[in-house]
């Protein structure tokens, strides 16, 4: 019974190593995705890297929408992020620039985590 525990335990650790390990990047309009799952500390490091290529992308698009300038001081990568959102629509996209003042920590995380995903996605799609 022990070694049959084992042996599952072995086959379930390996098809997970390769599950995270089959995931592939992908870039969209120049920036990078790296995974599907991101953590709190992937988008950290993700917006990081990205800041300055947001920052250059999200000044033609920004441009029909409100946006506290302390929001494209603090999180360019998340404005770029909902800017190119193609589930939202234009006014989804307002609101929730206007929301943004009373989003905590925690709920920006997660809008970063649910955009993040989504672009992934999309980049993705657009390289196969």
């Amino acid at each position: 019974m022990k070694k049959l525990l084992f042996t599952l335990l072995l086959f379930t650790c390996a098809l997970i190593g390769n599950a995270q390990n089959s995931e592939k990047s992908y870039f969209a309009d120049g920036i990078e995705y790296i995974t599907i799952s991101p953590t709190e500390s992937d988008i950290h490091q993700w917006t990081e890297k990205h800041e300055k290529i947001c920052r250059e992308k999200i000044q033609p698009l920004k441009i029909n929408f409100e946006i506290y300038p302390d929001l494209i001081e603090e999180h360019p990568c998340l404005v770029y992020l909902i800017l190119t959102s193609k589930s939202l629509e234009e006014e989804e996209k307002q609101q929730w620039f206007d929301l943004y003042s009373l989003m905590n920590k925690e709920q920006i995380m997660k809008l970063y985590v649910i955009l993040y995903k989504e672009h992934y996605k999309l980049a993705e799609l657009n390289s196969k």
